[in-house]
């Protein structure tokens, strides 16, 4: 049977949305077919082109994924792969279903060879080679970006690898994912609930000062929207009512005599001496000028430019009920890649699963 004649044969079409298609940037994208150009060699015209035919891409062997002891071939776009089938009949029942059917009597198995591929559709070759990452990982190390996990947590999710998904989810929860895009996830791919990344993606946007911008609330959805405005009054009014409690407390405290602010004085002042007396016994070298020269050297001002600033006093740090030393404006800040700070609070996680009865 001829390859290229592939509309009589039945494709093991996989049909897919449209995710994964927006997270292909952090990759090389897959070199265009060239177009063919015919010339006009029709005589006394040298210059004359015809009009540009594009004909189907050429099928072509992926340089990275045509593994000789593969046992499958699958074609995705215009490039083949020559993979191990352990790794899909392993996990996925989709899959088992697929390849280990027998072949009928004077039929070839499909996959069996370049001419009878496994055809997958609708889905990049992109996409592809970075599902196939996971089981070919050089490195032994699963590091990479967002729109990577997102391409594989899509056709894990998509062909029935719960294996491979579950790695995606983990390795995704070590990253910082803009709140709309794990909401969209988590709801396209049925993200296991005990991950949360439904409830704390909504607090994330209810907490935050920014209003939805008019693409967020279109992917999201109408009922999603309106829902978020309910949370976002609930932790607003919460907060509103936290900060009267605080500035009443503060107004109903009485200040402190004032032989009390002198005895925290001096117990402050004692500490700072003790500590720069520590320091500077500690110290294995003075400063110098940056002449050099011993008779220019001002003692008090080396020790002002030198020594280490005073510690800051516990007393004074915002300590939240939690334990953490976040302030009141801190549930607006992105969170950080390094510490993964989160943007809410347990407190708005409650009011999104009163809102949307999780």
């Amino acid at each position: 049977m001829s390859f290229l004649n592939r509309s009589q044969q039945k494709p093991c079409a996989i049909d897919t949305k449209t995710y994964g298609r927006q997270c292909e940037s952090d990759d090389d994208d897959v070199p265009p077919s060239p177009a063919s150009v015919a010339s006009d060699s029709s005589a006394g015209s040298w210059g004359k082109m015809s009009q540009v035919s594009r004909g189907p891409p050429a099928i072509r062997r992926h340089p990275e994924y045509y593994i000789d002891s593969g046992d499958v071939v699958f074609l995705v776009e215009s490039q083949l792969f020559k993979i191990h089938s352990y790794f899909f009949v392993r996990e996925s029942t989709k899959f088992r279903d697929m390849l280990c059917m027998p072949a009928r009597s004077g039929t070839m198995l499909r996959g069996s060879s370049d001419s009878y591929p496994v055809e997958l559709r609708d889905i990049s070759a992109k996409e592809f080679c970075r599902f196939l990452w996971v089981f070919y990982n050089p490195d032994y190390s699963y590091e990479a970006t967002v729109n990577k996990w997102a391409s594989i947590l899509r056709l894990a999710h998509l062909w029935k690898f719960p294996k491979v998904k579950d790695l995606a989810v983990r390795e995704m929860d070590k990253l910082d994912i803009a709140p709309v895009d794990k909401a969209v996830m988590a709801r396209e791919f049925q993200v296991d609930p005990s991950r949360r990344w439904l409830e704390t993606a909504y607090a994330a946007l209810g907490a935050r000062e920014q209003p939805l911008t008019k693409e967020e609330g279109l992917r999201l959805g109408l009922d999603v929207v309106l829902h978020l405005a309910e949370v976002r009054e609930r932790i607003r009014e919460r907060r509103r009512l936290a900060a009267e409690e605080r500035e009443r407390l503060r107004a109903s405290i009485p200040p402190p005599p004032s032989s009390v602010l002198h005895e925290i004085q001096r117990v402050e002042r004692d500490e700072y001496f003790a500590y720069v007396h520590e320091t500077r016994s500690n110290s294995n070298s003075r400063p110098l000028s940056p002449e050099g020269s011993e008779r220019s050297y001002d003692s008090v001002m080396a020790e002002s430019m030198y020594l280490p600033p005073k510690p800051y006093p516990r007393a004074e740090m915002n300590i939240s009920p939690t334990g953490s030393s976040m302030g009141p404006h801190s549930l607006t800040t992105p969170p950080m890649s390094q510490n993964l700070k989160k943007s809410y609070t347990e407190e708005d996680v409650a009011a999104v699963k009163e809102v949307f009865v999780m």
